[in-house]
């Protein structure tokens, strides 16, 4: 059995849905963090996150995973970019911003 938890000060902030989002991002800027990969620009970027989050998050649709990534970036806790070296290739990444880094922090 698989189980996902979630920051309840983060959800009382920003809702459940967009702290199970945000928790399983922050996750992986911690991977890449320790890795030390895929670091532009001064942030930790995350690729194939809507697959990622379809896969592990079976319960919302992939249409609700971009509105609420849609609505963390417009709130300014995560940020997107293109990085691909290929300049066709218009594959989203996404980044957590300080914002979303100091909540996390001072949780």
């Amino acid at each position: 059995m698989t189980t996902h938890s979630f920051s309840v000060e983060l959800a009382a902030e920003l809702g459940v849905e967009k702290a199970i989002i945000l928790q399983h991002l922050w996750f992986w800027h911690k991977e890449n963090k320790v890795k030390k990969r895929n670091f532009h620009h001064g942030h930790f970027w995350l690729l194939e996150v809507v697959w990622l989050l379809d896969y592990t998050l079976p319960y919302f649709s992939k249409k609700k995973i971009y509105n609420i990534l849609k609505s963390l970036e417009r709130e300014d806790y995560i940020k997107t970019g293109y990085f691909s070296k290929n300049k066709f290739d218009r594959t989203k990444q996404y980044a957590l911003t300080e914002k979303s880094i100091n909540t996390f922090i001072n949780l």
